[in-house]
């Protein structure tokens, strides 16, 4: 700017004359790059959003943040959903014992096990049976319904993590609806054992009962399994 200075004092008409024409050179490279910049930014944009990028619609590089309520929605959401897990998670032992007592029956009777084995099965799993009803009570009752917290969030629109959180709420309500029928079925045979134990049942009853509930657990058991690996295919609930 000073050389410039120096030529005008001299030149002033031609001074002005090469400041125009570089103005008007300079206006004209910066908007030729821009709109350069744009055309390959759109191309790629495409690209990263077809290629799975979580761009959310406030954009790529937007730092506004989410507004107070739904920050606090997606927090209350995601976590009565890690209740709700807590709950699934707690009654996995207990639904595996209930499972290796049922199979044992059923590979005794295939020949794959002895008398003895399945009876030492029965008598492990049996044992461990009130622990397992003791802590999925006390998770259990904890339970509030992970979609009943989730509610607020069916409204939000433009937000990925709110439908995903909705998602996987009503998923975890399924797990705990299953694990809850596995349980009970659990403990029913639970309190028939001990009832027998006590002389409160004949033998021909506790049979009748027994084979009737070996027949009918899977139902619950597969069930629950089935919403555990559902679960894990659920997309994730992460509050901001």
């Amino acid at each position: 700017m000073a050389r410039g200075r120096r030529i005008a004092s001299h030149a002033r008409w031609s001074g002005r004359g090469v400041l125009i024409g570089f103005i008007i050179g300079l206006v004209v490279a910066v908007t030729g790059g821009f709109a350069a910049w744009s055309l390959i930014d759109d191309s790629s944009t495409g690209d990263r959003l077809n290629a799975g990028s979580q761009i959310d619609a406030r954009g790529a590089d937007s730092t506004e943040e989410l507004p107070e309520d739904l920050a606090d929605a997606l927090t209350a959401c995601s976590d009565e959903i890690a209740t709700t897990q807590r709950v699934v998670s707690v009654a996995g032992p207990g639904v595996r014992h209930w499972n290796e007592h049922v199979q044992a029956r059923t590979d005794m009777l295939a020949g794959r096990i002895t008398t003895d084995k399945m009876s030492s099965i029965w008598k492990r799993t049996r044992l461990a049976g009130p622990e397992d009803q003791r802590r999925y009570a006390t998770v259990r009752s904890g339970y509030g319904g992970a979609a009943k917290a989730c509610a607020p969030l069916r409204e939000v629109s433009g937000e990925p993590v709110a439908a995903d959180c909705v998602d996987r709420a009503a998923i975890t309500d399924q797990s705990v609806k299953a694990a809850d029928g596995a349980m009970a079925d659990w403990q029913d045979h639970l309190d028939a054992m001990a009832k027998f134990a006590a002389g409160g049942m004949t033998v021909t009853t506790s049979q009748e009962l027994w084979v009737k509930a070996w027949r009918n657990a899977p139902t619950n058991i597969n069930a629950y399994n089935d919403r555990v690996a559902e679960l894990d295919r659920a997309p994730s609930c992460d509050a901001p």
